[in-house]
């Protein structure tokens, strides 16, 4: 299952930075229902700025149905637009690559768009969301109208052929898992939506379960990372209880 956003009103947001200055990586799957808008996909941000720029890292759909990867400060903003989304209600993965200040790229569907290198940096990041963005103390906009799933974040800058995998359906936990801070897989069924990694949990506003794109998930169970781990196994323990009961 994915989250179906209704374009109006409904968005996801951490009150906190998952990420709060470069490198960084935010990539999603996303599924539109119409093209005519500009919709916001993932957005780490200054929940405080008024100013018509805003002050934030964001991965969106322009109004020409380009993917942007963009940074801005109070005063500039620096796009970097990759591929087009030609297609409603068919499933595109998007992403960003922030490598530097100087240094952001765009990716749909694991193909690069050109880098932008306006030197760009955002501070006071105090908020992170999915289908939408804040700005001026709490306002909401750009809302996203159709499907995100499998959101994550990364504290470096992927590669182009890790971002190729991500497009290809693997799990965000199988790609540079080291150094991978939130991953959302927005099966919509709880609130607040669980971060499975870094425990960021998300307020859920509206929103609803819809279908989910194929993603190749990681053989085993999958443990967020903050979760305690126990280190003794269970044929152990029951030794040491055999043990103990030999003795008494």
């Amino acid at each position: 299952m994915s989250r179906s956003f209704n374009g109006t009103s409904d968005y996801l947001i951490y009150s906190g930075a998952a990420v709060t200055a470069v490198p960084l990586t935010m990539a999603c799957w996303a599924k539109w229902n119409n093209l005519a808008t500009a919709t916001m996909l993932m957005t780490i941000g200054d929940n405080a700025s008024t100013t018509s720029l805003l002050n934030r890292f964001r991965l969106n759909k322009n109004a020409s149905d380009a993917i942007l990867a963009a940074a801005a400060n109070t005063t500039t903003s620096g796009n970097s637009t990759a591929g087009t989304v030609t297609a409603t209600n068919t499933w595109y993965h998007c992403a960003g690559v922030y490598t530097s200040a100087t240094s952001r790229t765009g990716y749909l569907d694991g193909v690069a768009g050109t880098a932008n290198t306006t030197n760009l940096t955002p501070t006071s990041l105090d908020y992170t969301t999915i289908g939408a963005s804040t700005f001026g103390s709490g306002s909401v906009g750009t809302y996203m109208d159709g499907q995100i799933a499998e959101a994550a974040i990364w504290n470096v800058a992927l590669t182009a052929a890790e971002i190729a995998s991500l497009a290809k359906g693997m799990s965000p936990l199988m790609v540079r898992p080291a150094s991978l801070i939130s991953y959302w897989p927005l099966v919509g069924n709880f609130s607040p939506e669980i971060d499975l990694h870094g425990r960021l949990e998300m307020t859920v506003n509206g929103t609803t379960a819809s279908d989910h794109p194929r993603v190749y998930m990681p053989r085993g169970p999958m443990i967020p990372r903050k979760a305690p781990v126990v280190t003794t196994s269970i044929p152990v323990l029951y030794r040491q209880r055999q043990q103990q009961g030999m003795a008494a």
